[in-house]
């Protein structure tokens, strides 16, 4: 894409790949989908498991900063050499299945965050 752009005098906006595309873990690469106590799913008002990464994953957000930071670097690389082909990054984030995470991690932060003050 970044040489196609370079070609035909284009700007990109790149939408992120990680774990957040779209809200589901359909991007997700094979071995995050394979460890779901790892890299937990949100929990919906019934208790049950969405297709949606949870927000409250700790593993998956490290993931997330390994690769957001290794194509950040690309990119530097690239645009150092070849000119600024890419003008913005941008994100779809959500969840499927429900409104947010009702996980037992979710639940204790929104009671210590919230309630006090809602």
């Amino acid at each position: 894409m970044l040489k196609e752009a370079r070609a035909h005098h284009a700007h990109l906006v790149l939408l992120w790949f990680g774990t957040w595309k779209n809200g589901s873990q359909h991007y997700m690469p094979e071995w995050m989908k394979l460890k779901p106590e790892i890299y937990t799913h949100v929990t919906n008002k019934n208790g049950e498991l969405v297709d949606s990464p949870s927000p409250f994953s700790q593993a998956s957000l490290e993931a997330d900063k390994r690769a957001f930071a290794a194509l950040m670097k690309h990119l530097k690389r690239w645009m150092g050499t070849h000119g600024a082909d890419v003008a913005g990054m941008r994100e779809r984030t959500g969840t499927w299945g429900a409104m947010r995470d009702y996980s037992p991690e979710a639940e204790k932060l929104f009671a210590d965050r919230c309630l006090p003050r809602c």
